[in-house]
């Protein structure tokens, strides 16, 4: 806590020689070394958050009962992250682009409903957030919405522009 004013100390619970005080501190306390190692790996990523592991719920998804999808226990698990991503946006129903399927998830109840089609000029109702799921280490140009729009849209029905528009 060299580096930290003591202004910061104070309003953060700290004292001058790093050990807690106040509600705050106890709670920093109550943390362990887990508080310390975020604010360490953040550092090493530069200062962006971005680079701080991911602190997922670890809770998984399920499918609706008599739903024929064949989803492997990786994409479950990036599915299950997707919903973590939805939900702390505060979605209730979301669409998730994952290996150029799109699927309908209910958020609050982690449960895939389906998958989405606009074939035949079904309109799709009921989402309020589309959320990318692919696979990170891929380097696949045919995931997620870039990859439908350079498909042409086709797994989805939609029309190239439109794609365009959802994707900006």
């Amino acid at each position: 806590m060299g580096s930290v004013s003591p202004l910061l100390q104070e309003l953060a619970g700290v004292a001058a020689d790093g050990v807690g005080k106040g509600p705050a501190g106890d709670a920093l306390a109550a943390l362990g070394g887990e508080f310390q190692a975020m604010l360490r790996a953040n550092e090493l990523g530069g200062g962006r958050l971005g680079a701080m592991p991911s602190l997922g719920s670890g809770l998984g998804v399920s499918l609706d009962a008599g739903l024929d999808l064949d989803l492997t226990d990786e994409q479950m698990r990036r599915i299950a992250e997707a919903a973590d991503r939805a939900q702390a946006a505060g979605a209730a129903s979301a669409l998730v682009m994952i290996d150029g399927k799109a699927l309908r998830l209910d958020v609050q109840a982690r449960r895939i409903t389906g998958e989405a089609s606009l074939l035949h000029g079904d309109v799709l109702t009921g989402i309020d957030a589309v959320v990318q799921a692919s696979d990170p280490a891929s380097t696949s140009t045919q995931s997620g919405l870039g990859g439908l729009l350079r498909a042409g849209g086709s797994a989805l029905g939609i029309h190239p522009d439109v794609l365009r528009a959802i994707i900006k």
